[in-house]
C-alpha cells in the first residue's frame, strides 16, 4: 500500500512540474518581474528557474495549472489571429474574447466558468499582461439555467437493488439476496445490523395505510438490542420485492444466509442454516450490481 501511495505521489508531483514548465514558458521577463521581484536580475537564471517553478508549482493543484495554460493559450490563440502578436492583451480585447467564446445556455450565452478561472489566475497570480477588471468579469455572466436534481450513484444503486428484487425472470436466490441489500440501504442498515436482524412483526396486507415490516437487531451497538422499520412499498408502489426477501431470509436471526463455496448466487437452490460471511456478503453483491448496472 505505501508504494502505491508513493508511486502516485511521485507521478503527481511530474505531472505539477510539467504544468509548472508548461506555464513558466507563458511568462515573459516583465511578468516574471511583476510574480517574484528580482528574480530577473538579482539572481543567476538557473536559480531563477528553480524558485519560479517551486512557487508556480505551489500555487495551485495539476488541474488548475493545466486549466490556466489550456485558457492563456486559447486567449492567446484568438489574440494572434484577429490582432496579430503583441505582448500585452487589453481589458477592451478580453471583454471581446469572452463575447466570441460564449457557450450556448439555451439563453444569450455564457463564458465557462474554467475559462474565466483561468484567465483571472492568470492575471492575479502569474502577474501576466492580461488584463480582467470588474467590467470585464461582467461580461462573463453565470449560465442561465433552472436548478435540477443532481444524479445520485447511491440512488441509481438503491433502484437496481429493487429492480433485480422484483424481476421475476430471475432467481429466487438472486431476487432474494437483491432484495437484502435494497432494504438495508432504504434502512440505512449496518452490514453487521442485518446479520443480526430478526423479524419481530409484519403489517403487510392489501389496503392497509401503512404497509411495513418491523426487525430487531439484537446485540447491535453497545450491545443492545435496535429496532428498525422498513416499507412494504417501494418505487413505483411495487410489493412484488418482500416476497424473495422473505423467502431467503425467513425464520431466522440473520438476514443473508450463506451458501457453498464455489457456487454462483444464482445458481443457489438452498442456502445454508447460517448466516453468511463478508466474503460471501461480497461475493452476492458483485453478482447482483453485475446485471448491467449504470450509474446515471
Amino acid at each position: 500500500m505505501d508504494s502505491v501511495s508513493s508511486s502516485a505521489k511521485l507521478t503527481e508531483a511530474k505531472d505539477k512540474r510539467v504544468a509548472a514548465v508548461n506555464l513558466l514558458g507563458l511568462m515573459d521577463s516583465a511578468s516574471k518581474e511583476r510574480f517574484l521581484p528580482g528574480v530577473t536580475s538579482d539572481i543567476s537564471n538557473k536559480d531563477a528557474e528553480r524558485v519560479l517553478l517551486t512557487a508556480i508549482e505551489n500555487l495551485a493543484g495539476v488541474g488548475t495549472l493545466r486549466g490556466v495554460f489550456s485558457a492563456v493559450t486559447r486567449i492567446r490563440g484568438w489574440h494572434l489571429r484577429c490582432f496579430g502578436k503583441a505582448s500585452s492583451i487589453s481589458a477592451a480585447k478580453v471583454a471581446l474574447f469572452m463575447i466570441d467564446s460564449l457557450v450556448s445556455d439555451g439563453g444569450d450565452g455564457h463564458v465557462s466558468q474554467a475559462l474565466k478561472d483561468g484567465l483571472i489566475f492568470a492575471a492575479n497570480k502569474l502577474k501576466l499582461s492580461i488584463e480582467i477588471p470588474d467590467s470585464v468579469r461582467a461580461v462573463a455572466k453565470p449560465p442561465k439555467k433552472s436548478p435540477k436534481q443532481a444524479p445520485s450513484a447511491s440512488v441509481r444503486a438503491v433502484y437496481h437493488f429493487w429492480q433485480k428484487a422484483a424481476d421475476a425472470s430471475l432467481p429466487m436466490s438472486t431476487r432474494g439476496a437483491s432484495a437484502c441489500f435494497f432494504v438495508m440501504s432504504l434502512s440505512a442498515l449496518r452490514g453487521i445490523d442485518a446479520q443480526r436482524s430478526s423479524v419481530d412483526e409484519k403489517c403487510l396486507g392489501e389496503g392497509t395505510r401503512l404497509e411495513y415490516f418491523t426487525a430487531c437487531a439484537y446485540d447491535s451497538k453497545s450491545r443492545a438490542m435496535m429496532p428498525w422499520a422498513c416499507p412494504r412499498r417501494a418505487f413505483h408502489g411495487d410489493t412484488s420485492w418482500v416476497e424473495p426477501l422473505f423467502h431467503i431470509w425467513g425464520e431466522n436471526d440473520f438476514m443473508i444466509p450463506s451458501c457453498k463455496h464455489g457456487v454462483a448466487l444464482k445458481n443457489v437452490v438452498n442456502f445454508e442454516k447460517r448466516p453468511a460471511s463478508p466474503y460471501i456478503i461480497l461475493k452476492y453483491l458483485r453478482e447482483i450490481l453485475g446485471f448491467c448496472l449504470v450509474f446515471l
